[in-house]
């Protein structure tokens, strides 16, 4: 089972700690995508959700060379949702008298977005599913990873808690690879070993 824990300042991959230089946020993340040299420059059109999915899962996948786009799923469960989008999104149409939706902010004011990127940038042709529940329980957010293995074509996924709140509140992922080799008590463990709070 490989897994990834990324706060507001560090990133943990496989229970080993990746050089973020003492940047924070998204900060963060702009300094690890360029210090990894991903090629992608739509990472920095991306919303802070996103670009917190595809730092976790370009670290998590590696070369990708495991992974059957045909069999794999995506699930993300968080909290907050696409809020800080909605809230940038909300301003630009808000005052009558100084309306400028934006297209480029608009796309990303759905939660599920993330799960979408993450799929066109791997090749993942399986499930993607997105879900918002009200507090983080690690068994509750492992039956949500092991609902995708319940249609057969599917045998491994990606996944697992993902957060990114409005303004400057910090974020926080929990993502593991698993197959069905995997038994549910050890995601149980990774993600109690690695606990959240939420920020309201």
């Amino acid at each position: 089972m490989r897994n990834i824990v990324i706060d507001n300042d560090r990133i943990i991959l496989n229970n080993q700690p990746v050089d973020t230089s003492e940047t924070i946020g998204q900060a963060m993340l702009t300094h690890v995508y360029k210090m990894c040299g991903f090629a992608y420059p739509k990472f920095y059109k991306m919303d802070s959700l996103c670009r917190l999915g595809f730092i976790a899962t370009e670290l998590l996948l590696g070369d990708k060379t495991e992974i059957d786009g045909d069999s794999h799923a995506i699930v993300a469960i968080g909290y907050s949702g696409s809020i800080n989008t909605d809230s940038r999104y909300c301003e630009t149409i808000c005052d009558s008298e100084n309306y400028f939706p934006s297209p480029s902010v608009f796309v990303y004011t759905l939660a599920n977005i993330v799960t979408g990127e993450i799929a066109i940038r791997n090749k993942i042709y399986g499930e993607t599913s997105s879900y918002l529940i009200d507090s983080f329980d690690s068994a509750l957010v492992t039956q949500l990873l092991f609902s995708a293995l319940a249609d057969p074509t599917i045998k491994t996924v990606t996944g697992g808690w993902i957060d990114a709140p409005a303004g400057d509140k910090p974020f926080s992922l929990r993502f593991v690879t698993v197959g069905r080799d995997t038994s549910p008590q050890q995601i149980i463990e990774f993600f109690n070993q690695h606990p959240v709070e939420i920020n309201r």
